[in-house]
């Protein structure tokens, strides 16, 4: 179950830096222990916290490699503190699209709205393939970050601290 939850985590994260802003440097967040509450109002989720220890290289990983490369991700800078984010993921017959806000300094914190609508396609799916079941959704999700410090002893960049104190290694980490 976590690992579904992760995957809206990794696509907001995943900023989506190609496209509008190709010529500028991907923002990164500032190295170190950064705690993190994400919240998802679709009525079922409860919130989930966690702790992730990042560097500049991983959480370019995160940014550059949401989905194995199969989401195609823009960005726009607005202003110093403000980004504009489009996204566009497809995973066999089920593409997932969004729009979202990253506000923040990438220093000492961060807020990620995004609004993303899942539905199934078959356009460039095998002639026979049978249509999956699966109804429209769509999900908003706030992610708030803030830098807690660097990260402590023995903690690997990328490595997630859940609350029960279970450490997840990030996907392509």
């Amino acid at each position: 179950m976590i690992s579904k939850r992760l995957a809206p985590l990794l696509a907001c994260f995943g900023i989506g830096f190609s496209g509008w802003a190709a010529a500028e440097e991907l923002p990164t967040r500032k190295p170190g222990l950064w705690e993190s509450s994400m919240t998802s109002f679709d009525g079922r989720t409860q919130p989930m916290h966690f702790k992730q220890c990042v560097d500049a290289t991983t959480d370019r990983n995160v940014l550059t490699g949401v989905a194995g490369g199969a989401c195609d991700l823009k960005w726009h800078r607005v202003s110093e503190f403000r980004i504009e984010t489009e996204t566009a993921c497809r995973m066999g017959q089920v593409m997932a699209r969004g729009r979202g806000v990253v506000t923040g300094d990438f220093n000492s914190s961060l807020r990620i709205e995004t609004t993303t609508t899942t539905t199934v396609s078959m356009e460039g799916m095998p002639p026979g393939m049978p249509r999956m079941n699966f109804p429209e959704q769509t999900q908003t999700m706030v992610i708030e970050a803030r830098w807690i410090g660097p990260c402590e002893p023995g903690q690997k960049p990328g490595d997630m601290i859940m609350p029960d104190g279970r450490i997840m290694q990030m996907p392509g980490m």
